[in-house]
């Protein structure tokens, strides 16, 4: 695997699979060595081609998906747990190693989970083009994707080379392989990751999230992970029914008051950020198959109402990602019946009262509201797990306003 000339360069971080109970400290104690060696190795690269990198992290949750035929949603909250603690680690990590996660020239990582050590039967150059859609992926799916890794990073201990090993099983590649330090992975005789809420659970096929999305961020990427991890898979409905990702993105006229306004990134940009990290989890087409050049589709249109303006990005698999410009507090949400789903976070819960109110107005069914957990600073206990500086550090990697300061910093410094 070569970098082509356009693409970012990029690397893979293979972590063996988690710990029975996700916590901070048991995150922590099972992948911080590794995570740290790869995000310092991968700043390094950055900082010597002054590009941004990409840093896919792949993290096995097969044993999270042990009932595949149960909706997405019966298993939103164990995966959400891993997901956000996997990426609150990164942030942690990054603060305190003064790592940089915030900046377009920076360190972009991107959490993927496996369906591993799941076995499938395997997915080959033939297969269809439902088999190359993530965000969750088997093994063989990752192997054969056009990724174009210069390193991988794979973790010293009996499962990660394992999981090393079988990744390179599937495709002879020349990729770089760098081993990292392994942690200490606790399992108990009864896993978490096996509880869920399959009796009541609710397939969704049209989920929406909203924000503004400035200079995207740990905390956005994990709204739009989950976003994409609500939906159900291709082939999870018979017929074949239309799934969607809807994107409410804050238009332009809405954030003329914001702090530092002269540093926000226009909608045309914010859009274009949103869909290449939404790709980025979905797209595992391989070079070499025959839908490849015609795997995305993109338009452009404008829809009547006043949430008119929408860039729609449609995989050959069966989804599409409507990023669409919002100019009020609700979006698309009270305006398209079809969406089920509102993916939120803890802090701004409200908003999925305020637009099932709106929908019930309407007579339509509610949203089921899913959260997502805060990034803070606090360990398990709930006790300060930084010190100031890095607790500051950890705050801008997870706030567009404290982003857009430091920009108008530094811009202050370049004229003195």
């Amino acid at each position: 695997m070569t970098s082509s000339e356009d693409a970012p360069p990029s690397a893979l971080l293979l972590l063996p699979p988690p710990p029975s109970s996700p916590t901070f400290t048991t995150l922590n104690a099972a992948y911080g060595p590794a995570l740290k060696t790869a995000l310092q190795e991968s700043q390094t690269r950055s900082s010597s081609t002054k590009r941004a990198i990409i840093l896919d992290v792949a993290i096995p949750s097969g044993h999270v998906f042990t009932q595949q035929r149960e909706p997405r949603c019966a298993l939103y909250g164990p995966l959400q747990a891993l997901v956000s603690g996997l990426y609150k680690l990164v942030c942690f990590i990054g603060s305190q190693n003064e790592i940089n996660l915030e900046d377009a020239d920076g360190v972009d990582v991107r959490v993927i989970p496996l369906n591993y050590p799941t076995r499938y039967s395997t997915v080959g150059l033939e297969s269809k083009s439902e088999d190359f859609e993530g965000p969750l992926i088997n093994i063989q799916r990752l192997a054969l994707s056009s990724r174009s890794w210069e390193t991988l990073f794979a973790v010293e201990s009996e499962e990660g080379l394992r999981f090393c090993k079988d990744f390179l099983e599937v495709e002879d590649t020349s990729i770089k392989v760098q081993h990292v330090q392994g942690g200490i992975v606790q399992h108990a005789s009864h896993d978490r990751f096996n509880q869920h809420e399959g009796a009541d659970a609710k397939a969704h096929y049209s989920v929406a999230v909203g924000g503004t999305f400035d200079h995207l961020h740990i905390g956005h990427k994990l709204l739009l992970t989950m976003t994409a991890l609500a939906c159900e898979p291709p082939g999870s409905s018979s017929p074949r029914q239309e799934r969607t990702l809807t994107v409410g993105i804050t238009g332009d006229a809405l954030l003329k008051n914001k702090k530092h306004a002269e540093y926000l990134g226009t909608w045309n940009t914010r859009e274009k950020v949103i869909t290449s990290f939404l790709l980025g989890i979905l797209d595992f087409c391989p070079k070499r198959h025959s839908l490849r050049e015609k795997f995305i589709t993109t338009t452009y249109k404008s829809v009547p109402g006043p949430n008119g303006h929408v860039v729609s990005t449609r995989l050959a698999s069966g989804i599409t990602i409507n990023c669409t410009e919002i100019q009020d507090p609700y979006g698309p949400t009270i305006t398209d019946p079809d969406i089920s789903a509102l993916v939120v976070s803890a802090e701004t819960r409200a908003g999925g009262q305020a637009v099932n109110t709106k929908r019930a107005e309407k007579g339509w069914a509610g949203l089921q509201v899913l959260e997502v957990d805060v990034l803070d600073t606090e360990d398990d206990e709930g006790s300060r797990s930084l010190e100031e500086k890095e607790a500051d550090s950890f705050r801008t990697k997870i706030s567009s306003t404290e982003i857009r300061r430091l920009l108008a910093e530094k811009a202050q410094k370049a004229t003195q």
